[in-house]
């Protein structure tokens, strides 16, 4: 029994410290999820064009340059300046949009 006494002793004398300190002790069992302003990113998106809006449906479904020319009868020059478009209208950093060029 005394070293359950001695355990909450410690115990005890840990959280007086740690208040005295005036340090808060926070236990999040789940991390809350980011929240999306989709005011600001319907903003970003009426930035578009219908085309620009439309291409960028086509890339995110997985559409290679030379698909989206051929349904829109453009060459694959044309699909990139539309993109690089897109990409300047939603401030998308050089760095990040190697990994959208196919």
């Amino acid at each position: 029994m005394t070293t359950v006494a001695i355990i909450f002793l410690y115990l005890a004398v840990i959280i007086v410290l740690l208040y005295l300190a005036n340090i808060k002790l926070e236990f999040k069992l789940f991390r809350t999820p980011p929240q999306i302003d989709f005011d600001k990113e319907k903003k970003e998106l009426e930035k578009l064009s219908n085309t620009e809006i439309s291409i960028l449906r086509l890339l995110s479904e997985g559409n290679t340059n030379q698909e989206i020319a051929d349904k829109y009868f453009i060459s694959v020059p044309t699909v990139k300046k539309h993109i690089s478009n897109i990409f300047k209208k939603l401030n998308i950093s050089k760095a990040n949009r190697k990994l959208f060029w196919i």
